[in-house]
């Protein structure tokens, strides 16, 4: 991954200034949220511009998840609430030599957190791509709630580059999914989790549920780590207790 914070590939490309960069900063560390949906919440960037300069300076493809071929396989792997906290829907599993690999639309591919607990619970090593936010919680409200919502086109770059229109093609698909959503079963995976619009919090209290619930899931992700460090638990070990807890 690049070296470069988020706030600074933005500046470099005259998107935000320094005041806007400190103000996104100010509030980031008020309500927990990661710098690029505070500065999306401010209104100092689109989400297509965000998503456009992380895919230049990471060199990693832009998906436009409402074209892309989504497998259900893939989708079963993830619960809808983690996907909707760490912006990011899972696409497909794809197989790199002897190694399966679980490609991810990501709005946010510097989430390390977030790679590491998907790498660790599936098994998979993590292939990102990125899809905006927007797009990306309309994909889990259409596959995993089975709500019939228009998952919205991923804007082309403004210089219509082909190099970017190519990279597009990767996970393009003929034949998407979209056109028949299914209900998701109830399984070990669902708690009872509805779209955030149903639930009536006002933003402020929302950013401070997460704050919390990121709290706890890095804590609990570094205690398993400790755990699988002393040989106490294994990959399998931990991902056969999740599919027999009833959360």
């Amino acid at each position: 991954m690049a070296k470069k914070k988020l706030g600074e590939m933005l500046m470099e490309r005259g998107l935000i200034d320094e005041d806007q960069l400190s103000a996104a900063l100010a509030y980031q560390k008020q309500w927990g949220q990661r710098i690029g949906t505070a500065m999306l919440t401010k209104g100092f960037i689109t989400e297509d511009q965000l998503c456009q300069a992380l895919s230049d300076e990471l060199s990693i493809p832009l998906c436009d998840l409402s074209e892309a071929n989504l497998q259900t396989e893939a989708r079963d792997l993830l619960k809808a609430d983690f996907c909707e906290t760490n912006d990011l829907f899972p696409i497909s599993i794809e197989q790199d030599g002897r190694r399966r690999m679980l490609l991810c639309a990501m709005s946010d591919p510097l989430n390390m957190t977030a790679i590491n607990e998907v790498e660790f619970t599936t098994s998979l090593k993590l292939k990102p791509v990125i899809s905006s936010p927007t797009q990306i919680q309309s994909a889990i409200r259409h596959y995993y709630l089975g709500i019939n919502t228009r998952i919205p086109k991923l804007s082309k770059p403004s210089d219509g580059s082909a190099a970017h229109e190519e990279e597009m093609d990767l996970v393009r698909s003929s034949s998407p999914e979209q056109a028949a959503p299914q209900p998701r079963p109830r399984d070990a995976w669902d708690t009872g989790w509805q779209p955030s619009e149903e639930r009536n919090l006002t933003a402020e209290h929302e950013a401070q549920t997460n704050e919390r619930l990121d709290k706890l899931e890095r804590m609990l992700l570094a205690l398993i780590r400790v755990l699988a460090t002393k040989g106490q638990i294994t990959k399998e070990e931990f991902n056969k207790a999740v599919k027999t807890v009833k959360l």
